[in-house]
């Protein structure tokens, strides 16, 4: 298993954040960034006062059994996310087939006159072998992908 602790300042309000990342385009678009991505769709399920739940669908390039891209074909990998306003949390958990479990939390903090992004992933590959290899590619890519979503927020 692996895990993702990282962290950054961003010079927008904790609802500024929370209103990108909540939005149809904002994640979608950080998705369509990643090389293997051919199309990402997002999907409102659930919204309140407190909560919003929604789900991303990502169809990407496959992968062989060592993690490289292979462009002979695609598979589709959805994330649920729910964004709970009282805690500041927005949580994911990745639905794929059982053999790759993905899951983590952005946490939002004011900081002075911006907000401190936290984020938190565990990614547990169940391929003998090559999970672990694997793991920590999806651990770099996550790791760009914050980069990236940070970048952007600015």
């Amino acid at each position: 298993m692996a895990r993702l602790q990282t962290a950054a300042k961003a010079n927008k309000s904790l609802e500024q954040i929370a209103e990108l990342l909540c939005s149809e385009d904002f994640l979608v678009t950080i998705e369509k960034q990643r090389e293997e991505v051919v199309e990402a769709v997002y999907r409102l399920i659930e919204k309140t006062d407190d909560i919003t739940v929604f789900e991303i669908a990502v169809t990407g390039y496959k992968h062989n059994k060592k993690g490289d891209m292979d462009k002979s074909g695609t598979t589709t990998n959805v994330a649920e996310y729910r964004w709970e306003r009282s805690k500041q949390i927005l949580s994911f958990q990745y639905k794929g087939s059982g053999r790759i479990i993905i899951g983590g939390t952005y946490h939002l903090q004011p900081e002075g006159t911006g907000t401190r992004i936290s984020f938190e992933a565990t990614i547990e590959v169940k391929i003998p072998v090559f999970g672990t290899i694997i793991a920590s590619r999806i651990k770099k890519d996550m790791q760009r992908s914050f980069d990236t979503m940070v970048s952007k927020i600015e």
